[in-house]
């Protein structure tokens, strides 16, 4: 081989090398470029645990309104942006990569994870119904699903009579918007429960009426009247009546008591701790009870004759206790005097 094809088989191999050197270099310039700075993992856990907690937990418990829950669902995301926002800028991190991977990141982990959990409560509790009462909208039961009461005691027309009075306060005046009704004596009896159904309505004020009673087997009806979502619970010392979701859209949701709980409280889970007025409600297991009107008067026939004993309440005055002897064909006045309870 000559000098000349010697220069010219190491001309290529150097220009390849000359050629090669701004590659070479370009490459150790990658290598030195900054990473990309994210959340920590504390503040990745604490983004995805706000949205998490406010989904469980931010309209009452998801799982007493799991058929209600879409715009619980949007509303969870809403903070999302903003809790990244604000963390990756607390840590000087922020840049408009990490932001944007980092709240993708979020929202699809919690799409999974809240996901799941609706997928497990749809799969646990029973879809809603149609109710005839509620044009068409969405109610988690039906009047139609009510348990069909025990048939009722025979009473002879014979043995029964008339019970009247009215309530009157410590001063001797009488009280309109008493509950008076029958705490003892008819532990024996049976009876049928009425046809049309107690209305409870849920709005910004609390649950009216203010003090309601139903009979046992009785269907209980109650809605919300703002457009928000309420939790109706009812509990007494023996213990918890129901606690049933109210939809936003107006529906009304049924319920039935089967036992008699006496005077009970009632509330809204959700919005417990605002402004709303107390609300009482009281299941008996016959249908002598009444809320006294002007004058404070009430009475009732028909009643099982026997040694009886009257009760009556009222939220700001007490209550009352008094007894009363029926006898068959006869009526019976008795005077209860509220006293505030101790």
């Amino acid at each position: 081989m000559s000098t000349k094809d010697r220069a010219d088989t190491r001309g290529p191999a150097t220009e390849t090398g000359a050629a090669g050197a701004p590659g070479t270099a370009a490459a150790l310039a990658g290598q030195g470029d900054p990473p990309l700075l994210r959340l920590s993992r504390p503040q990745f856990w604490f983004c995805l645990a706000v949205p998490l907690t406010m989904f469980l937990f931010g309209w009452g418990p998801i799982w007493t309104h799991p058929w209600d829950i879409d715009h619980v669902i949007w509303w969870s995301y809403t903070p999302l942006p903003l809790l990244v926002l604000a963390c990756l800028a607390w840590s000087r991190r922020l840049t408009l990569r990490a932001f944007f991977l980092d709240t993708l990141s979020l929202t699809l982990l919690k799409y999974s994870v809240t996901f799941s959990i609706a997928l497990v409560l749809w799969s646990t509790s029973a879809p809603p119904t149609r109710s005839a009462d509620a044009g068409g909208a969405l109610a988690p039961a039906s009047p139609a699903e009510a348990p069909s009461p025990p048939p009722p005691t025979p009473i002879p027309p014979g043995s029964v009579g008339a019970v009247r009075g009215v309530v009157v306060d410590a001063s001797g005046q009488p009280v309109a918007g008493a509950l008076v009704f029958i705490d003892k004596g008819l532990e024996g009896y049976v009876f049928a429960p009425p046809g049309e159904p107690l209305l409870l309505d849920n709005g910004t004020a609390g649950v009216t009426p203010r003090i309601a009673a139903a009979q046992t087997y009785q269907t209980i009806a109650a809605r919300s009247t703002d457009g928000q979502l309420h939790t109706l619970v009812a509990a007494s010392p023996g213990g918890p009546l129901f606690n049933v979701p109210l939809l936003s859209t107006g529906a009304r949701t049924h319920v039935t008591v089967r036992e008699p709980h006496g005077v009970s409280r009632i509330r809204c889970a959700v919005h417990q701790g605002e402004l709303e007025a107390g609300s009482y409600l009281a299941v008996f297991a016959h249908p002598f009870f009444m809320i006294t009107g002007e004058g404070g008067r009430f009475e009732w026939t028909f009643v099982p004759a026997g040694q009886l004993r009257l009760a009556a309440f009222h939220p700001d005055l007490g209550e009352a206790a008094a007894p009363a002897e029926l006898a068959a064909g006869g009526a019976v006045d008795v005077r209860p005097t509220l006293a505030p309870r101790r």
